[in-house]
């Protein structure tokens, strides 16, 4: 979560989209950021965010020994987990699908092709421009579509504000 943070304010506008990929095997740390900060992060910065995770990376850690602690620290420990992975899978789920991107899970065998797969998709990509005429009042919201065949739209749920 903090790594994706931290990407959204270091990716320059130089009239490209930037893009963020999040390669992910689990076992992540705890992390006391708020999902919704961070994806509020990623609109801002228009970025897309790519993930690709090995099956099973959802799965929450073992918990650690617990020697020395009492039940109420254990279950404060328990809730922090669940809280801190409920937020990492928002980020990852929400957020790519939100900024245009996609979340692909895969077994580690089929790694390289998915990352293949994405830098087609990045290499093949069209940007389009629009532009009010004068008078017209702009919104967060675009609609486009396309009758080529074998082409996708793939754009982000709402526009980035700058």
């Amino acid at each position: 979560m903090e790594a994706i943070q931290e990407a959204t304010r270091g990716v320059a506008g130089d009239g490209r989209r930037p893009v963020i990929l999040v390669l992910r095997v689990g076992g992540e740390a705890v992390t006391t950021l708020d999902g919704n900060d961070v994806q509020e992060d990623l609109r801002k910065s228009g970025a897309v965010l790519y993930v690709v995770s090995t099956v099973g990376a959802q799965r929450p850690n073992a918990p650690s020994a617990r020697t020395g602690i009492s039940n109420e620290q254990a279950q404060m420990q328990d809730a922090d987990n669940a809280n801190s992975t409920l937020n990492v899978q928002q980020v990852l789920g929400d957020g790519s699908k939100d900024s245009g991107g996609r979340h692909d899970q895969v077994i580690s065998t089929t790694l390289v092709p998915a990352l293949e797969r994405i830098a087609d998709e990045l290499l093949s990509q069209y940007a389009l421009t629009c532009v009010l005429p004068n008078g017209v009042r702009p919104n967060d919201k675009l609609s486009i579509s396309t009758k080529r065949k074998n082409a996708k739209i793939q754009a982000p749920a709402r526009l980035p504000t700058r």
